[in-house]
């Protein structure tokens, strides 16, 4: 799994149908929104020029959004549905053709056909969206058969600051740090 802006992306998956599951920990409190990409591709500048579905939660407002990114943002009608906080919960996601099913711990939130430009296939991933959110146990199952997608720490701590994103090709190999001394302007700058 890579890191996607706001979310990671796998670089190592690619499907067309099948059921993408993860759990999910919400911190009880106020945020935007966090939740998985599926069927996604072709990130280019930014989190949100991507082409495939992003599937998040909002617990502050109740609502899971489903969006067709495809250049832009598809407007599907949000869904109001209780979003566990203080919990671990099983956000699940079982795409057949040109239907996309939403469970939330079992229990459906959401199906949508997507007659009008459905996107075929693509890999999977999590985003976040200025909310703090915990992840853990994320699978795909294709044809019956089930694969864990773990997460590896590569132990490598960043200093990144948040106007800042790194940026690895390759084999390349860099270093981000804060620096304190003879800066611009302000307390720190990036190097």
């Amino acid at each position: 799994i890579k890191d996607f802006e706001n979310g990671l992306l796998s670089e190592t998956l690619d499907f067309q149908n099948g059921t993408v599951s993860v759990e999910i920990f919400f911190e009880e409190g106020t945020g935007d929104r966090a939740g998985l990409l599926v069927r996604a591709s072709k990130p280019v500048r930014n989190f949100y020029d991507f082409t495939g579905y992003q599937v998040t939660l909002n617990p502050s407002s109740k609502i899971l959004r489903l969006r067709r990114h495809n250049k832009d943002g598809d407007a599907i009608p949000d869904v109001k549905c209780d979003i566990p906080t203080g919990r671990w919960f099983t956000l699940e996601v079982n795409l057949t053709g040109s239907v996309l099913d939403i469970y939330l711990d079992g229990k459906s939130v959401l199906s949508y056909e997507d007659i009008s430009g459905a996107i075929d296939k693509g890999t999977v991933g999590l985003c976040s969206v200025r909310r703090p959110v915990k992840f853990r146990n994320m699978s795909i199952t294709i044809g019956g058969q089930k694969k864990s997608l773990p997460f590896i720490h590569t132990g490598e701590m960043m200093e990144i600051s948040g106007m800042w994103r790194p940026v690895q090709r390759g084999t390349a190999k860099g270093s981000f740090a804060f620096v304190t001394n003879g800066q611009f302007l302000g307390n720190q700058s990036q190097q």
